[in-house]
């Protein structure tokens, strides 16, 4: 556990990622790449882990929530318009860079 209280091997996974994207970028320059680093998406997967941890679905949403700037967890579709956004030649410009979609939360810490 980190001193921030995110579990370790997490840490260590998104820096991983993090990395990836910038190597990729650098060795192989006719690759574009990016990284999406994303933070408590709205679906069913993340509210059947609140539950399987007893805790109450709509409470923990509330909490989570009160901890963004917008006040909400990202949708499903928003994940599908930020990766249609780089499906298109307008984010070139960005390659190797690691997009943060988390609502706020990293800037509240």
């Amino acid at each position: 556990m980190s001193s921030s209280g995110i579990p370790a091997p997490y840490l260590a996974g998104k820096a991983g990622f993090i990395g990836l994207a910038k190597y990729i970028s650098k060795k192989f320059k006719d690759v574009h790449t990016f990284g999406l680093a994303l933070r408590h998406v709205d679906t069913l997967l993340i509210r059947k882990a609140m539950e399987s941890r007893g805790k109450n679905v709509e409470e923990a949403i509330k909490e989570l929530n009160s901890k963004s700037l917008t006040g909400r967890m990202i949708t499903p579709e928003e994940v599908a318009e930020i990766y249609g956004y780089f499906l298109t030649s307008l984010w070139k410009s960005l390659d190797g860079t690691v997009i943060l979609a988390d609502g706020g939360i990293t800037y509240l810490r």
